[in-house]
């Protein structure tokens, strides 16, 4: 992915880490894997990218969970998650707290309170909770959720979960992006 972050920077995620091109100077620098350094991340495949409006960077790796990029001081925090769980996707939600969408469903991050926290019982991300989210966008009426070869949309107003199958032929339909 590619992302415009709060310093007027592009974030590139990349298979050999994270590149950070500076417009002002035109100069790209990318972060890695530096032993012995706590505050760097340590996979370089970077999966994912979310700029925050406090110019802070999410960012998510294949293997090694999620970090965020504090570009005051150039230094990663890293936020683990459990065992074999690809980060695809973040959106904010309307109290400001990230859905991420994983391999395995979605998480929720406050980043108010620097957590990850639980979802309310009956809430419609729940029911994916063991489900492939690839890509998902929240609008004002719906939430728009594609699974491995499922596109749902979801009325937020009653949580009415509608299944639209995507057409079955050899070069089966995946939707990595909305």
């Amino acid at each position: 992915g590619v992302v415009e972050d709060g310093n007027n920077d592009i974030c590139i995620a990349t298979m050999q880490g994270l590149s950070i091109l500076n417009r002002d100077t035109n100069k790209i620098t990318r972060y890695f894997d530096r032993p012995g350094n706590p505050y760097t991340i340590k996979d370089t495949y970077i999966s994912s990218l979310y700029s925050c409006n406090d110019g802070n960077l999410f960012v998510s790796t294949y293997q090694d969970g999620m970090f965020i990029y504090y570009p005051k001081t150039k230094k990663f925090k890293r936020y683990p998650l459990n065992t074999n769980i690809s980060v695809y996707e973040y959106h904010k939600n309307a109290d400001g707290a990230l859905i991420i969408s994983t391999s395995r469903g979605f998480l929720k991050f406050d980043p108010k309170i620097g957590k990850f926290v639980d979802f309310p019982k009956n809430s419609i991300y729940e029911k994916f909770k063991n489900d492939k989210v690839l890509t998902f966008i929240i609008t004002r009426d719906y939430v728009w959720i594609s699974t491995n070869n499922i596109l749902y949309r979801i009325n937020l107003g009653n949580n009415h979960i509608q299944k639209i199958k995507l057409e079955k032929n050899k070069a089966q339909p995946k939707i990595f992006s909305m």
